[in-house]
């Protein structure tokens, strides 16, 4: 990834992003688990097992929806070279089949 598609925002650093999320926010979630453990030893194990596997299935659909983002990009940058390779204007929003 060169400076300019990183200014143009051509490609998504997003994903990178989420997993580091998720690892901090797993840190986090053990360590409040043996916090609130000192308090009520159950709530503390529920936060350490269950919390983690919320944060997982959060992370996975953000990621799921970055790539979709991508591979909308993909399809209209398709659309938009059959319309070029047909003489069109090139405009995204339409179909064409070949």
């Amino acid at each position: 990834m060169d400076f300019k598609s990183f200014l143009a925002f051509d490609n998504m650093i997003s994903a990178t992003l989420i997993k580091w999320i998720f690892y901090i926010g797993l840190a986090l979630t053990i360590i409040s688990g043996f916090v609130v453990m000192r308090e009520s030893f159950f709530i503390g194990l529920i936060i350490i097992i269950i919390g983690p596997l919320i944060l997982r299935v959060y992370c996975e659909i953000m990621i799921v929806l970055f790539k979709i983002h991508e591979s909308l990009i993909v399809i209209k940058n398709k659309d938009w070279y059959r319309s070029f390779l047909r003489g069109g204007i090139g405009n995204a929003d339409s179909t064409f089949l070949i």
